[in-house]
């Protein structure tokens, strides 16, 4: 009887077993019990022990503080409590930039990165760090909408094009980010310069010289001088955008003396406001006066605010960098200017785009203005 009802048993197995209709179902619950299974995990995984608890850590605290300081996040959206530090971001925040530096600045403490959750629902993310193995803080980002993920922008103006065209020349003027081409008139390579710069969709400015307090300078017609009146002045303003058609503005090459004079530069400033240029006064004295007079004016103008390689060595490039950039974030907008150099090519193309991730938008110099 046993082993009748046994036998049964048997067969219908073998039958449940050769549905087609069964094996499918029993391959979905499968796969769907296995995909539970790794969420689940996935979850928990990386979440520290349950006795676990976080216990703050100075040192990690301060490089968390940095890094938020490097990405130009404001002290009103940051909000520090015990083991935890709550950041609001742009929703647009770069953060796989952000990720890598985290993880390279706690490397150089013998912290790490623990775990790291999205809440897609909740717009944030949580990061746990740890330091010598133990649990030492937490870091919530929260996305906001409302927040824009540009902090500041700023315009470099390369200066001195016109000499000769190389292989730096061709690359400023090919440079993958907005830079402004400042170029002399009357040198060898001035119109070429302006054609292929113009072609290329750079802004493009009229390097006016200007007579220095006591350097040397070559006059080729086009400098402006104390000792002109009015008529060569403008003569000399005229011949030099001549040179440089597509300029959209001028800023002054040299002058420490002549941005001095108050009368001088009013009968600049008549030939900018006639053929409406903007102007961007390079600051090579701190008592120059041709801003003012350009605003006085209603002409488009602005400042520089910081030469980027005054010494061509490439830290102090990046030093300077850091510091417009801090302006920009500061302020709103910053102006820089540098020169054509190889060292500062190459120091531009290295840390531009990781000042792109950190919330610096690079403009030309007219964006600036309007």
């Amino acid at each position: 009887m046993k082993r009748t009802r046994r036998k049964k048993i048997s067969i219908i197995y073998r039958l449940f077993l050769q549905s087609k209709t069964i094996k499918i179902a029993l391959s979905i619950s499968a796969l769907s019990l296995g995909i539970m299974n790794y969420l689940v995990y996935s979850e928990h995984r990386n979440e520290p022990a349950a006795e676990q608890e976080i216990t703050p850590d100075a040192t990690v605290m301060e490089v968390i503080n940095d890094l938020l300081y490097d990405y130009h996040i404001q002290k009103k959206y940051i909000q520090i409590k015990d083991h935890q530090i709550k950041v609001i971001i742009p929703s647009r925040f770069r953060f796989v930039s952000f990720y890598r530096s985290l993880q390279q600045d706690l490397q150089s403490i013998d912290a790490d990165i623990q775990s790291c959750k999205e809440r897609v629902r909740e717009k944030n993310i949580t990061i746990r760090i740890r330091r010598h193995q133990k649990p030492a803080l937490e870091l919530v980002l929260n996305k906001r909408s409302s927040l824009s993920e540009v902090v500041g922008s700023v315009a470099i103006i390369v200066d001195d094009f016109g000499y000769v065209y190389n292989e730096t020349v061709r690359e400023f003027i090919f440079f993958p980010h907005p830079i402004t081409i400042s170029i002399l008139p009357g040198l060898k390579e001035t119109e070429k310069i302006s054609r292929e710069a113009g072609l290329a969709e750079k802004e493009i400015l009229l390097h006016l010289p200007m007579e220095p307090q006591d350097a040397e300078f070559d006059d080729h017609g086009y400098t402006i001088t104390t000792r002109l009146d009015a008529a060569s002045i403008r003569l000399r303003v005229k011949a030099a955008l001549a040179q440089v058609p597509n300029a959209r503005g001028v800023n002054n090459h040299q002058g420490s003396l002549a941005t001095r004079d108050k009368n001088i530069m009013t009968q600049v400033m008549n030939v900018l406001a006639d053929e409406k240029k903007y102007f961007i006064d390079s600051r090579t004295s701190p008592s120059s006066v041709a801003l003012d007079v350009a605003k006085s004016q209603h002409i488009p103008a602005a400042a520089n605010q910081v030469f980027l390689d005054a010494k061509d060595e490439k830290q102090f490039i990046r030093d300077q960098i850091k510091r417009l950039a801090r302006m920009a974030a500061r302020d709103g907008q910053a102006i820089g200017i540098a020169h054509v150099r190889s060292s500062t090519l190459k120091v531009l193309a290295e840390e531009l785009p990781s000042y792109t991730a950190k919330g610096i938008e690079f403009v030309f110099a007219s964006q600036l203005l309007e």
